[in-house]
């Protein structure tokens, strides 16, 4: 009974225990993409950036997608369960960026995003610009920038 508590006792204090844990792949995103006078845009280019900010980091991904007649872009959430082992080296976590485009607008991104950060019907704002900036995916820093 004593080397069976010892060997527990050893393993938690180790950090080896596996757990369950359920993992954003995707959030959960919900916003319009409208003017500056408020006028829903329609055909605006949306890229979500996906990436893992893990020690087993995995190549990112770009979802793009264009807004509805009414402005609209929505994607559901997407989950998984991993088992952890509480060591700093496990898992795969991720962060999220967006970028929104659109010609004779500005493009408007948000970098470092955590799930928490995509808040249901988020408006994001086009400036209209007779030069048209357009999203462009840094890999090496994980960001969008805009030109």
């Amino acid at each position: 009974m004593r080397r069976a508590f010892a060997t527990i006792s050893t393993v938690m204090l180790c950090g080896c225990i596996p757990i369950p844990m359920v993992t954003t792949k995707q959030p959960e995103v919900n916003l319009i993409i409208v003017s500056e006078t408020n006028v829903p845009i329609e055909n605006a280019q949306f890229h979500l950036a996906t990436y893992s900010v893990s020690f087993t980091r995995k190549p990112g991904t770009i979802r793009t997608l264009r807004s509805e007649p009414n402005g609209y872009v929505n994607l559901p959430k997407e989950t998984f369960t991993q088992v952890v082992i509480l060591a700093p080296d496990q898992g795969t976590f991720y962060r999220w960026a967006y970028c929104v485009e659109k010609a004779g607008h500005k493009a408007v991104s948000a970098n470092n995003l955590d799930a928490h950060d995509f808040k249901p019907d988020t408006t994001v704002v086009l400036p209209h610009s007779d030069r048209s900036t357009v999203c462009n995916w840094n890999d090496r820093e994980q960001k969008f920038e805009t030109k």
